[in-house]
């Protein structure tokens, strides 16, 4: 929501000015469409748009603000995406562990039956004499 509201801000800003020149905007300007920001939010997303080093504030004062764009536009943040459930999920994919639990069974069928086999050449070499 704030980096929506941060570029915003800035397309607003970019729309008044070019870069490096400073431009007093009032915080109706700012507010035209969307009546749900406050005041303070706006202050908020400036100083953040300040710090991020893509604009300069002159001076603000109770709904006028002197600013000036330093850098282009960012890319515009990437609209929210909705989550859909995909239905009910399995804890395990029942192929993934039909596969694992057959490859470990014979795995471990091979590794006893050659574990057998060298232990009964090596007695079959120790007792042979």
């Amino acid at each position: 929501m704030m980096e929506q509201l941060n570029f915003s801000i800035l397309e607003k800003i970019f729309d008044m000015t070019k870069i490096g020149r400073y431009v007093i905007v009032s915080v109706d300007e700012f507010f035209e469409n969307d009546d749900d920001n406050s005041v303070a939010a706006l202050k908020k997303a400036l100083g953040e748009l300040r710090s991020q080093g893509y604009i300069d504030l002159k001076y603000s004062g109770e709904d006028m603000f002197c600013v000036a764009p330093l850098k282009n536009l960012p890319e515009p943040p990437p609209a929210e995406q909705q989550c859909t459930p995909a239905g009910k999920r399995r804890a395990i994919k029942l192929p993934d562990f039909r596969t694992a639990f057959l490859g470990g069974a014979l795995g471990g069928f091979v590794g006893s039956m050659l574990g057998g086999l060298i232990i009964t050449v090596i007695f079959a070499a120790v007792y042979a004499r």
